[in-house]
């Protein structure tokens, strides 16, 4: 019958049968592995005792284990938050003091979102993107964003004067500023567009009618002084429709004022325009994974 100090010892996969017989080999036979079967069995048990279960929530709780610092905080109630991210990737992150940084929210991973901050390495000739940071939320509220940037900035005290791209929405905005209020904002140009050309079909513009409100909302993301962007604007709602101020003023006119040229450049960025392409990127690739 095989020891116990044995079978602690066979239970450690680095150990292979061979190594085992050396090390026992002057031992008793009570104190050498039988066979290799035997060795092959006591490393199934020691794995066995490290596989995840069926129920999500232990899941969670076991990686969290499983990996140190990987998991930050595990909120169920009311509603599931969980934010994570990896201790090198954060480090890494927090030296960029001007980083510019992409934050999107992706969709159709499973039942729930996955909200995720991606670093722009704009240091390298081929600016590759780098997840940083990461919260999965089961819905879409304004808390969400707010207490995954308050774990982020416990994590990465020294960026101060990072800017963020965002696709615009209300909440991701207002966790922002009030969590980092230092931090600067840039709103995605392909967003606005694409956002403007919903709002005018869902209120049965002509299509000649949005080729126009399209172009014109352009020319105000071109503008490359704050007086040339008021000066177009108040052109422009001259021949707008009621309705189509009525947004502009209250859904559009702060989005554009975060991205048109004067404000990219006045934070360092490419006046051309700016997307939350990298995010995108990075949601193609995580989809593509869960794929295959």
């Amino acid at each position: 019958m095989t020891a116990p100090s044995t079978k602690d010892q066979l239970k450690d996969d680095r150990t292979g049968y061979k190594d085992a017989l050396v090390n026992n080999a002057h031992a008793p036979a009570q104190y050498q592995p039988r066979n290799a079967q035997q060795v092959k069995y006591f490393h199934s048990l020691s794995t066995s005792a490290q596989k995840i279960g069926r129920d999500a929530i232990v899941n969670l709780h076991e990686l969290a284990y499983m990996i140190p610092g990987l998991v930050w905080s595990i909120t169920t109630f009311p509603d599931l938050i969980v934010c994570l991210g990896l201790t090198q990737l954060l480090q890494f992150a927090s030296a960029n003091t001007d980083a510019v940084l992409s934050y999107d929210t992706t969709f159709c991973l499973g039942d729930f979102y996955l909200s995720f901050l991606v670093l722009s390495c704009s240091f390298f000739v081929e600016r590759p993107v780098m997840p940083v940071a990461f919260v999965l939320h089961e819905r879409k509220f304004d808390t969400v964003h707010h207490v995954f940037f308050q774990h982020f900035l416990t994590k990465c005290t020294h960026m101060k004067n990072a800017c963020v791209v965002t696709d615009g929405e209300a909440g991701i905005v207002k966790a922002v500023q009030a969590v980092m209020p230092e931090w600067k904002l840039a709103t995605c140009w392909n967003h606005i567009i694409r956002d403007v050309e919903f709002w005018l079909k869902k209120h049965a513009a002509r299509s000649e009618d949005i080729s126009v409100y399209k172009n014109q909302i352009r020319e105000l993301l071109a503008c490359e002084t704050e007086v040339l962007l008021q000066r177009k604007s108040s052109m422009f709602q001259e021949h707008w429709s009621a309705a189509v101020i009525d947004y502009y003023q209250n859904h559009l006119r702060g989005r554009i004022d975060r991205a048109y040229t004067a404000y990219l450049l006045q934070c360092g960025l490419d006046g051309a325009g700016i997307t939350t392409n990298s995010s995108e990127s990075m949601n193609a690739m995580l989809k593509h994974f869960q794929v295959h």
